[in-house]
């Protein structure tokens, strides 16, 4: 007897309660957002009564990108626009039941999945939580699915805090690294060569000691920067990509280059947002030689965007050190520019991505958990 056959013995109360105890369960161990999202739907597959667990979220193309799954599933599917039952989850932020979903009906007949009695859509941050059972629902699962929903909307939370405290911690430990080590050796250099200036008076000495005070002010100026954009965003604004990024490329000032931007929407800090694009750009052209182009558009398979130009690119060697403090190639830059790229991404709660191909192109996923 296939499980669909025996969805009578999986009482309404028992296993949704059992989906909330394995939810609980994962939360307690989880450290951060990614990691319950990536593992949500192959534990509540372990309670009997659900065949299939996945997690969508829709694209700015109108497909569905999938997660994270119980089982093997296509990376994103098509067809339902803003139609799609992940949309309207994500628009009404309510819990959804229903005996039919097209979009298992869809990958039923791709990946040959089981017939199920019920489904739920339950929504998350950006995403939402797709459960396929044969467990009952009545109008009295209501109250226990909204239970199921607050629990994962709570969890989500307090990993989010959890990651943001680990976060901070790294970075105000990186902070008094460059207080007591970086500036150590401007410091000590000032002091030497403020000896000699109260042994000779007016010297040559005194130009070493502006330099080296001068280096202070930059470190000084570096700490507060990373200090500032990576501190954890709490309120965004829905931004135009294509509006900000011309003004940065205005900015950049230069007539070697050409610029191909789509139209897009962000949910960003404004300035900060404004700080990633004229890090970009202004690295495109610290970096290349003669025209380029520079491209800034949206993800096709996932949330978010990119910046891309058809230069020589980053070596092979240095890939893996592009977002690394100090980093650079060019003499008269700080290196810092990818590093405080990086920072604000992660204050947004966002990852970056250096991809393959000609030329240097960096993704930004914008989706969260």
């Amino acid at each position: 007897m296939s499980r669909s056959e025996g969805a009578g013995d999986y009482d309404e109360k028992g296993w949704l309660l059992e989906t909330i105890r394995a939810t609980q369960q994962l939360i307690a161990v989880a450290k951060a957002p990614a990691e319950i999202g990536t593992k949500l739907p192959e534990r509540l597959v372990q309670p009997e009564a659900t065949q299939v667990a996945w997690i969508g979220q829709p694209t700015p193309q109108g497909g569905i990108r999938i997660r994270a799954s119980s089982q093997p599933l296509p990376d994103r599917i098509e067809g339902f626009g803003d139609d799609s039952r992940t949309s309207r989850a994500l628009d009404t932020e309510a819990v959804q039941t229903d005996s039919a979903d097209p979009e298992y009906e869809q990958l039923r007949d791709e990946r040959g999945l089981p017939a199920v009695e019920n489904t739920v859509a339950l929504p998350l941050t950006e995403s939402v939580l797709h459960l396929y059972t044969d467990g009952v629902l009545t109008d009295g699962s209501a109250e226990l699915l909204e239970t199921l929903n607050d629990v994962l909307a709570t969890g989500l939370h307090r990993a989010r805090l959890s990651e943001e405290l680990d976060r901070e911690r790294r970075r105000l430990e990186e902070l008094r690294e460059l207080v007591s080590h970086d500036l150590g050796n401007p410091l000590n250099l000032a002091a030497g060569r403020l000896d000699l200036v109260k042994m000779e008076c007016d010297s040559e000495h005194i130009e070493h000691v502006e330099n080296g005070l001068q280096q202070i002010d930059e470190l000084a100026d570096e700490g507060t920067t990373f200090v500032t954009v990576g501190r954890g965003v709490s309120e965004r604004d829905t931004l135009s990509l294509e509006e900000i990024g011309r003004d940065c490329w205005r900015y950049a000032s230069t007539q070697r280059g050409t610029l191909d931007i789509e139209a897009a929407t962000i949910e960003a800090d404004p300035e900060r947002l404004r700080r990633i694009l004229n890090e970009l750009i202004g690295n495109t052209f610290a970096h290349t030689e003669g025209p380029v182009t520079v491209e800034i558009g949206h993800l096709e398979n996932a949330a978010g965007f990119y910046v891309a130009d058809d230069g020589a690119g980053i070596p092979e060697e240095d890939r893996e050190y592009v977002f690394d403090r100090g980093y650079t190639t060019v003499s008269d830059r700080d290196g810092n520019g990818l590093a405080i790229v990086e920072e604000i991404v992660k204050a947004h709660g966002w990852a970056i991505h250096l991809a393959d191909g000609p030329g240097t192109r960096i993704e930004i996923r914008t989706e969260r958990w």
